[in-house]
Formats: C-alpha cells, structure tokens, sequence
C-alpha cells in the first residue's frame, strides 16, 4: 500500500533477526530503508483497518482514495 507521497507498508517475508515473518513494515522512500510498525502481521493490520472504517474515521476524495483521519 502506498501513502501519496511514495512511502509503502509491505509484508515483510524475510526479516531480520528481531523481526517477524508476516510483519508489516513501512518502506519510506527518503530513508531507502524500512522500518517497523504496530502491526506484527497483516491480520493485525487488517483488524486495525477495519476499525478505523467501521468507526467512520476515513474520507474518500474524488478519484476514490481513502484517507484515515
């Protein structure tokens, strides 16, 4: 998933030593690097996503992107 401004969450399937497999990371474009989230897997972040949607907690602009507030 990419943010507007070039940075991605990704699946992270091969970590590191202290990470995870399944964890989502974030990939921000000026680092060249990633970095840890919340979210230890995309079930955690899909139940986090859902919340934030379920609550009304997001906005739609005209070419139908979806914001979190």
């Amino acid at each position: 998933m990419e943010d507007g401004s070039q940075n991605y969450l990704c699946i992270d399937l091969d970590p590191g030593p202290r990470g995870k497999a399944g964890q989502v990371i974030r990939w921000k474009r000026s680092s060249n690097g990633a970095d840890a989230t919340e979210w230890n897997s995309f079930a955690d972040w899909l139940a986090a996503i859902t919340a934030v949607c379920l609550a009304g907690n997001v906005d739609i602009d005209d070419e139908r992107f979806i914001f979190l507030k």
